[in-house]
């Protein structure tokens, strides 16, 4: 079974040849004394990542060429990934999920950080010093 060329690396990046995959299969319902039973069936599967494909496409129909692919592809949407750990950040550091009243509060801290290509440390550092963390 093939898959994408990033099925190579585990979460944390390290190499791998084969990984397991379980499969949920819905079975079919069944009644017995007027009760419905639901069944499935959960099979275990090896994928064989040396035989992932070359080129995968992500939703936008983009090719994704090995890692140096996925890395240009991220490059291009900085302004996205950038957004959306700036909104996972403050979500675990004000202790609740962000929503549209703290949009302008994710917007003026992207800015912010913009200007000096996104760091790490800027996005961190602002979300500490904005008012919102800390009038909590």
């Amino acid at each position: 079974m093939g898959g994408s060329s990033q099925e190579t690396f585990d979460v944390l990046g390290r190499y791998r040849k084969t990984y397991q995959k379980f499969v949920v299969t819905k079975i079919p319902e069944e009644k017995k004394e007027g009760k419905v039973i639901k069944k499935e069936r959960i099979t275990r599967e090896f994928v064989d990542t040396s035989k992932a494909e070359s080129d995968t496409v992500d939703r936008d129909g983009r090719v994704i060429d090995g890692m140096k692919g996925l890395k240009n592809l991220m490059l291009e949407d900085k302004d996205k990934i950038a957004k959306n750990l700036l909104t996972k950040l403050s979500e675990y550091a004000l202790g609740k999920a962000m929503n549209y009243s703290d949009s302008e509060m994710i917007h003026r801290l992207l800015e912010i950080s913009k200007k000096n290509d996104y760091k790490l440390r800027d996005l961190v550092v602002g979300i500490i010093a904005d008012e919102s963390f800390t009038n909590r």
